[in-house]
């Protein structure tokens, strides 16, 4: 989150309404969407298009292999523990 109180998800348009759907509070984080074509051709491009969109502010991530942002799985991983609603259903 930044600053100004925003958080934004990044994630190619195949991902993105999954993520949103299923995820994500839909009223927490602006999305942001790419092709995946782009992603595949620069493997840079996702912290780059992010470091665009926050400038200075420290990038987090799930996993990563780009020194810029902070891995942030161990921090996170008890979230995963429990299933939500329609995953259960499922």
């Amino acid at each position: 989150m930044l600053r100004d109180g925003k958080s934004y998800l990044l994630a190619n348009r195949i991902e993105i309404e999954r993520l949103i759907e299923e995820e994500v509070p839909k009223d927490v984080f602006e999305p942001v969407q790419f092709s995946w074509e782009e992603e595949k051709a620069n493997p840079a491009f996702v912290t780059d298009r992010a470091s665009g969109i926050v400038g200075v502010a420290p990038l987090v991530a799930d996993v990563s292999s780009d020194t810029r942002i902070k891995t942030v799985e161990g921090s996170i991983a008890r979230l995963r523990y429990q299933l939500t609603e329609p995953e259960v259903e499922r």
